[in-house]
């Protein structure tokens, strides 16, 4: 093949080797940039300028993947993970969230037990007792709601259970009881106004695992 060599300005090309200012920074406005003879040279900007922006985008890249890899830990952290703890005297069982509540084990009678948060601003409390005065269910929720009062934010009480929720000085009190034959068996949760994004789902889900 003959060598053709065309020239533009500044700018000289061969068909085999193309020489000049081109490969430093651009000419002609943006690439790609046709001459005669059928040769295109596409221009890029300076090489200093090149290997600038290649270092920036890399460092942003590794900062992305370094942020999404610690969004990844938190958010595996904070998802709730869950145990059952199950009663034999009183025969019931509640699921808890394992990695925000931690069991302070059962109580010395046996009627149930205590978990609280490690910022010691939760804390949940499930127990079993026998009706010894054989209440009513109903009297029993009617206590529970004037118990928290004009904080009662939800109530509601069917043939064997009741549920009762309040908030009262900055914290949201959330309480299931259940009556069967002669025995009461109750969880209740409380945590601060502050963290209901966190404990409401999780207060939903013990509240369905919550049977005996």
């Amino acid at each position: 093949m003959s060598e053709t060599t065309d020239r533009g300005g500044d700018i000289e090309l061969s068909s085999n080797k193309p020489k000049g200012q081109p490969f430093l920074k651009p000419l002609y406005g943006f690439p790609p940039y046709q001459y005669t003879g059928d040769v295109v040279l596409m221009i890029v900007y300076e090489a200093d300028k090149l290997r600038e922006i290649s270092m920036r985008e890399r460092s942003f890249l590794i900062a992305l993947t370094t942020l999404c890899l610690l969004v990844g830990i938190v958010s595996a952290a904070q998802t709730p993970t869950y145990k059952t703890y199950s009663n034999a005297r009183f025969a019931y069982s509640i699921s808890y969230p394992a990695n925000l509540l931690k069991p302070q084990g059962e109580a010395e009678n046996g009627d149930g037990q205590a978990f609280r948060s490690a910022d010691g601003h939760a804390l949940m409390r499930v127990w079993g007792g026998f009706n010894a005065n054989n209440e009513s269910l109903r009297a029993v929720y009617d206590r529970a709601v004037n118990e928290f009062g004009a904080g009662v934010s939800y109530k509601a009480i069917r043939p064997d259970w009741f549920v009762v929720s309040a908030l009262v000085n900055g914290k949201i009190h959330y309480r299931k009881t259940m009556l069967r034959k002669d025995v009461l068996k109750t969880f209740e949760i409380e945590y601060d106004e502050s963290q209901k994004a966190t404990y409401d789902s999780v207060t939903a889900r013990i509240a369905k695992s919550f049977v005996g």
